[in-house]
């Protein structure tokens, strides 16, 4: 993917901006493990907000993270951004993802039903109130790739094997 370096609006820190998507990476912690590659089950920790800095989503408020199969069509909170954005991580990586809208959730935005997670396995949570993301938000995730592993036999998108 070709990029350039480039200063982060909304701090001193600098970010890599991809020419393709407009996305800003900016490395917290870099991680010496392996990188997502289509297919694999990627298990993520990760805070998502709206440029306001509200929280539309948090799997580190619920103590859980969150596994999917990498590479899949986006899903809940897990914007074509955040998976652009995870795709040069290695595991044990901690890096923060600004997404334009377009690689967000466009012009329409989402309505997300949190989802609890038992670290690998996920179902929706019919006690958390939805939350909003507006049309045209800019999204921001701090994101840790925990674990980079063969997805077991079975394993859906969202973590669900029955």
């Amino acid at each position: 993917a070709s990029g350039s370096i480039s200063q982060q609006n909304s701090s001193d820190m600098l970010c890599w901006k991809s020419e393709k998507s407009g996305l800003c990476v900016t490395d917290l912690r870099t991680g010496r493990g392996q990188t997502p590659s289509p297919g694999k089950l990627v298990v993520v920790h990760y805070v998502g907000t709206t440029a306001d800095g509200r929280i539309f989503d948090s799997t580190r408020s619920r103590n859980k993270p969150i596994a999917f199969v990498f590479g899949g069509k986006p899903f809940g909170a897990i914007c074509e951004g955040l998976m652009e954005g995870l795709s040069t991580m290695r595991e044990g990586g901690l890096r923060e993802v600004v997404v334009p809208p377009e690689f967000g959730f466009g012009t329409e935005g989402k309505v997300l039903v949190q989802p609890t997670c038992d670290g690998v396995f996920c179902e929706k949570n019919t006690d958390t109130t939805p939350q909003v993301i507006p049309g045209n938000a800019e999204l921001r995730y701090e994101v840790e790739l925990l674990k980079v592993s063969v997805a077991p036999e079975g394993f859906l998108r969202q973590g669900s094997s029955r």
